[in-house]
């Protein structure tokens, strides 16, 4: 596959390509974009990423479990099936309590 990879050719569910492993946030890149970063992100209970900034607008699909995405004027709960967008160089951060796994898609000028 030229622009995608990591991703099934068959029907699969997203949340099945990653696993949760303690005390580890593990990702794992589906695009082979620069400009169009997508990523699946395993994250165990109580870990985070820290606060960052995009140069483009950033979609976040919660696939199980909780998210919650800390802008810098309000926090964003996401569960199961959620989808939320911050829009670009918009500062952000993700939590999670219960432990979750989730799709972030990134579009932006290269």
């Amino acid at each position: 596959m030229e622009f995608l990879k990591n991703l099934p050719e068959q029907p699969e569910k997203l949340e099945n390509l990653i696993e949760i492993r303690p005390g580890e946030v593990v990702s794992m890149a589906l695009s082979q974009v620069e400009s169009v970063p997508m990523t699946l992100f395993a994250i165990p209970a109580g870990e985070s990423l820290r606060s960052e900034m995009y140069p483009g607008d950033t979609l976040y699909l919660c696939l199980s479990g909780d998210l919650e995405i800390r802008r810098e004027d309000s926090t964003l709960s996401l569960t199961s099936g959620d989808a939320l967008v911050v829009p670009a160089m918009k500062s952000h951060a993700v939590d999670t309590k219960s432990g979750a796994k989730y799709l972030e898609v990134s579009l932006w000028n290269s």
